[in-house]
């Protein structure tokens, strides 16, 4: 299916299976019909000095939600479905390496390329949880496990770290 100009980041099927989305390098998400293959809309990822691309992106399970990084530190969301900014997380000048949503939607995990990992409330822009990690560098990975309980990170000292265990009640 051509469109982009850059190297696809993210990409995401909906849940109905009728479209896939992507995000690219070329600073535009876009959303492509599945049976036709055509491109049905596309909308601008926010970066300060366009056109700089993107860095890591991911959709969240339900393809509803983008997150992605730039160039210019910003950590934004968009709704996936018509492209509108919904808000950045974090600070000013972090660099996700890798990025992760939550099967429910309501946490994003990510790993920076100066070491560590965050996890994100997606509705409160509250910094849930945040693990320091100096080995968890540019080749690190994130998952959550499909129940949202366990976070697993790698790193660049070539281990696996089990970082979060959420009990029912935390």
């Amino acid at each position: 299916i051509p469109g982009h100009l850059g190297n696809i980041r993210a990409l995401a099927v909906t849940a109905d299976g009728e479209e896939l989305r992507t995000a690219s390098d070329d600073s535009f998400a876009r959303v492509f019909n599945i049976a036709t293959s055509l491109e049905s809309r596309r909308f601008a990822i926010k970066t300060a000095l366009a056109p700089i691309g993107v860095l890591p992106a991911t959709f969240s399970r339900d393809g509803r939600v983008l997150a992605c990084s730039s160039n210019d530190g910003a950590l934004n969301l968009y709704d996936a479905d018509g492209g509108k900014w919904l808000r950045s997380l974090g600070g000013p000048n972090i660099r996700p390496s890798a990025m992760d949503f939550s099967a429910n939607g309501k946490f994003l995990a990510a790993t920076f390329y100066e070491g560590g990992a965050q996890v994100f409330g997606v509705t409160s822009d509250q910094e849930m949880r945040a693990f320091d990690n100096p080995a968890a560098r540019a080749r690190a990975a994130v998952a959550f496990a499909p129940d949202g309980k366990t976070l697993a990170v790698t790193a660049g000292d070539q281990t696996l770290r089990l970082l979060w265990h959420r009990s029912k009640n935390t």
